[in-house]
């Protein structure tokens, strides 16, 4: 996948989905630095992609800051109200907040 990605990068450097595939693929891989880049790389470009903001909270949500998790998961709701992924995103982090 993160092949696919550079990929579609090398031939459209403005691509916030291409850029967002890549997130992905990093942290699937656990690179978490290449990962976090990606995503607000993808967000730069497109700030209006419910998408990638999800998978930012989750970025964050993984890495234990429910604080920043519970931001974007606001943004993109924001973006899309009918976000499933998004208001599933809040329940984690609710759960997490109050595991503790």
């Amino acid at each position: 996948m993160a092949e696919l990605a550079r990929r579609l990068l090398a031939a459209n450097p403005r691509s916030a989905k291409a850029q967002n595939l890549l997130g992905l693929a990093c942290a699937n891989t656990g690179r978490r630095e290449c990962a976090q880049a990606a995503f607000e790389a993808s967000i730069r470009l497109n700030p209006r992609d419910a998408s990638a903001y999800t998978n930012l909270g989750l970025f964050h949500l993984e890495g234990a800051n429910a604080a920043a998790a519970a931001d974007y998961f606001a943004e993109a709701l924001a973006l899309d109200p009918g976000s499933a992924a998004a208001r599933d995103g809040l329940r984690q982090v609710r759960a997490a907040v109050g595991a503790r």
